[in-house]
């Protein structure tokens, strides 16, 4: 500034551009038209460039954000996909349990536990189907099951197949128990 103000002297102001700084040396002819023309060159040449660099970097900051949201995106996307794919596969699952016999809510338990891999909750909703299985058998043989004529040695026959029967069915012998029950019947 100061060598500004001993080249300038009294024209010198504070508040003064670099094109009136400019056009104040050249009327003094301090510093010549061509030299200024470089001047400015040099200067536009520098601003020219910062200004490319500025724009680059906004640039990149711009496809950074832009990686960011698309990142964030197939994120969102992948976990509804995963969400959707863990539904699928459970109603199948259970679809498979339902035509087997399974009660909705036991096929639904056991359909979760097979998407997990809980194959100790599996056999348990197996056995607890085979259970619910062998009591309906159980009743069903007693409904259709006539009461045993009374006296003689029939009544003992019937008796000795009766206990085959519960014998049968206590081991988890079901068809064993209905071929038994047949021979009742005959």
């Amino acid at each position: 500034m100061n060598y500004l103000k001993k080249l300038l002297g009294e024209d010198f102001k504070k508040d003064m551009d670099l094109d009136d700084i400019s056009k104040l040396l050249a009327d003094k002819q301090v510093v010549k038209k061509d030299d200024m023309e470089s001047i400015y060159k040099e200067n536009l040449n520098k601003k020219t460039s910062e200004l490319a660099k500025l724009k680059k970097q906004l640039k990149e900051k711009e496809d950074s954000n832009e990686d960011t949201e698309t990142n964030e995106r197939l994120i969102q996307l992948q976990e509804s996909y995963d969400a959707l794919k863990k539904e699928s596969d459970i109603q199948k699952y259970k679809n498979s349990y339902l035509a087997n016999g399974y009660s909705d809510e036991l096929a639904d338990k056991a359909a979760n536990a097979i998407y997990e891999g809980n194959l100790d909750e599996v056999f348990e909703c197996q056995s607890s189907f085979f259970a619910a299985k062998e009591q309906e058998i159980k009743e069903s043989i007693l409904k259709d099951t006539t009461p045993p004529p009374v006296g003689g040695e029939e009544i003992n026959n019937i008796q000795a197949v009766q206990a085959k029967v519960d014998e049968f069915i206590s081991n988890g012998e079901g068809l064993q128990a209905l071929v038994e029950m047949e021979k009742l019947i005959k």
